[in-house]
């Protein structure tokens, strides 16, 4: 999508239409075509030939699969501005995506009739000329795959309590491997497996280190920038890789978003976890009701994600067992994500979170939690190292620190 950002070389301050486009332009880097789409609409009707515009208009017209309003779009802007190189080439594919490559061929050769070297057309001109063009499947597969090597000071599966080891410092091997398939910008299904492994002390940590298989499907339905969601995810926890079965989480959330304006997108979530747990790890299942309200906002190059998030877990363990403290709490939160780009390809972020908890054994808990990391991307090649920090303020039994040093490299694969 970083091509469609440069079409976005925005106009002038004074001009009526710049808030949208900049709306726009946040979209986009956030891959929210259809909210992009009704921003650029939204740009043209106020000045129906801004050329940023029509021109950013018809790219993301065409990458949603509809040429036809694409080349709709590049005739008006030709119109205004006829010896737009980057136009025609943009109308000279949309045509070829329609089924008609002698249509592009003849635009193509009016542009390259006036700059022979035009790397852009001379490269569509190839494939028009080999091969027909491609076809746009309904659905579109994501891969994504991670490997990391992780230091952890006091290996844990917090907030549970877990089997007393003396010594939980270990380094672990983390594999994190999903698919996604997205269905025409409306429905998308998800599969992943993290997991993480002792690299030593195996009988010490093993049944302290979680792997989790996750299954999800997505609803999505946009209404202009409105956007509304059903997300339905399950998942079932193990340890020692797939050795202990702990329990299964079914989470049903709803959520809708809207742009505040060029700066400020909120989102307000509510939704379930419902806790099926093996009854070695709790004594019987319990629910937890949620809800959180997250604003976006975008500040030149910065990036922050302010959430505000509360929990209520009803159903479950003993209320008067004060060891067992799964189940029966209030809890309140926010995080902090703060990102920015360092340079092109080097990426930095702080994330700052806070929770606290009262239980109905009358304990009182609060968390805190700290993570730093950089980001170097390499075409589809991600690198990164992060280090995080969390500490748990409750009783002598559950109170602890935990450090965590990771690095590792990620591929995604559309």
């Amino acid at each position: 999508m970083t091509f469609l950002f440069l079409t976005l070389a925005l106009a002038t301050a004074e001009d009526d239409a710049l808030p949208f486009l900049e709306e726009a332009k946040i979209a986009l880097e956030q891959n929210r075509l259809p909210a992009a789409a009704a921003a650029l609409e939204d740009a043209l009707a106020i000045d129906s030939e801004n050329i940023d515009a029509l021109e950013a208009s018809a790219l993301v017209a065409l990458h949603r699969g509809q040429p036809e309003q694409a080349i709709a779009l590049l005739e008006r802007l030709l119109k205004l501005d006829r010896h737009n190189d980057d136009a025609m080439v943009t109308l000279a594919r949309a045509l070829w995506h329609t089924g008609n490559p002698e249509k592009a061929q003849d635009v193509l050769d009016s542009v390259l009739a006036r700059h022979p070297s035009y790397l852009a057309a001379l490269e569509l001109q190839r494939d028009v000329r080999s091969q027909p063009a491609p076809k746009q499947s309904s659905w579109n597969p994501t891969l994504r795959v991670g490997m990391a090597l992780v230091y952890d000071s006091n290996v844990s599966l917090d907030p549970d309590l877990v089997p007393d080891v003396p010594n939980r410092q270990a380094t672990l091997a983390n594999i994190d491997a999903g698919v996604a398939l997205d269905y025409r910008e409306a429905l998308t299904v998800i599969a992943r497996l993290n997991s993480f492994m002792p690299l030593h002390k195996q009988d010490e940590v093993g049944d302290l280190t979680p792997t989790t298989l996750t299954a999800g499907v997505m609803g999505r339905l946009n209404s202009g920038r409105l956007q509304t969601a059903i997300d339905l995810r399950y998942e079932e926890l193990f340890t020692n890789l797939f050795d202990n079965h702990l329990q299964r989480t079914l989470n049903p959330n709803i959520w809708a978003a809207y742009p505040l304006g060029k700066m400020n997108r909120l989102r307000l979530l509510v939704g379930a976890d419902l806790r099926l747990p093996e009854e070695d790890f709790a004594p019987d299942s319990n629910t937890t009701i949620k809800g959180a309200v997250r604003d976006d906002i975008s500040l030149d190059k910065l990036s922050l994600t302010l959430d505000v998030t509360g929990r209520y877990n009803t159903g479950g363990s003993d209320p008067t067992d004060a060891l067992n403290l799964r189940s029966n709490f209030k809890e309140v939160g926010g995080t902090i994500l703060a990102q920015y780009p360092l340079s092109d390809n080097l990426h930095g972020f702080l994330l700052v979170t806070a929770q606290g908890r009262e239980f109905e054994q009358g304990l009182k808990e609060s968390t805190y939690n700290g993570v730093l990391g950089l980001t170097l991307s390499l075409e589809s090649i991600q690198l990164f190292a992060e280090y995080g920090y969390a500490t748990n303020l409750s009783s002598k039994v559950r109170s602890y620190d935990r450090h965590q040093a990771t690095v590792g490299v990620r591929a995604t694969y559309n």
